[in-house]
């Protein structure tokens, strides 16, 4: 069976509706025409794909974010080293492994593992990994084209390592000269670091100019 490319419909005239498409395949080809336009997919273990552009987006806008005290503090007292890119695809596996808040198990499946591993190939998706000595004990993964970066998930080993990750990649973004990282859905965690919400449309006017502007891939990092 040939994967298909899917016409993701214009976000722009989505109203008040976030699910924008159900169905198809989590391809390079549909992960690129999706993120372009303000899209991604979130589902669960057995339910069809489906593909979100949510009317409220949560963003860290990098001349903003601050790092909250306590975890300065307790990062400090900490000898943990932070690359990128080394180790993408256990990084994925590990957050594959954290559960969801509502007890429905994981939403990165086998699909959106192979899907985001293959984007990597092509040099469209990142990792920060997190070593304590030599043992890999938090990360992050998530997308970048362009000038656009998301924070797709985290996952922590010891007491924040993910935290690590995070700031990590904040820091990278604001000496690169990268506006915001997107964090697409809300948590508490991310306000700690001065997220803001902003609506669909101030979100995607924002979007538009930095996908668009050149890049080569994630080895940027």
């Amino acid at each position: 069976m040939m994967n298909r490319s899917i016409n993701f419909p214009n976000p722009y005239l989505a109203g008040d509706c976030e699910i924008l498409y159900i169905g198809g395949e989590i391809t390079v080809t549909n992960l690129l025409k999706s993120y372009t336009g303000g899209i991604f997919p979130w589902y669960g273990e057995g339910d069809p794909v489906l593909w979100w552009c949510p009317v409220i987006r949560h963003v860290i806008f990098t001349e903003e974010f601050r790092v909250p005290r306590s975890i300065k503090k307790s990062l400090n007292k900490k000898n943990y080293r932070c690359t990128f890119n080394k180790d993408f695809e256990t990084v994925i596996k590990k957050c594959a492994n954290v559960h969801r808040n509502d007890g429905e198990g994981t939403w990165i499946t086998e699909e959106m593992i192979n899907g985001y591993t293959d984007l990597y190939g092509s040099g469209y998706a990142f990792s920060v990994e997190v070593w304590d000595n030599e043992n890999l004990v938090g990360g992050l993964y998530g997308v970048r084209l362009g000038d656009y970066i998301s924070g797709e998930s985290m996952f922590h080993e010891k007491d924040n390592a993910s935290d690590a990750a995070l700031i990590e990649l904040l820091r990278f973004a604001e000496k690169s000269g990268i506006p915001m990282i997107d964090c697409q859905i809300t948590s508490e965690h991310i306000f700690r670091y001065n997220a803001r919400e902003i609506k669909r449309e101030h979100f995607l006017s924002l979007l538009y100019p930095l996908v668009h502007k050149p890049f080569e891939n994630a080895g940027g990092f």
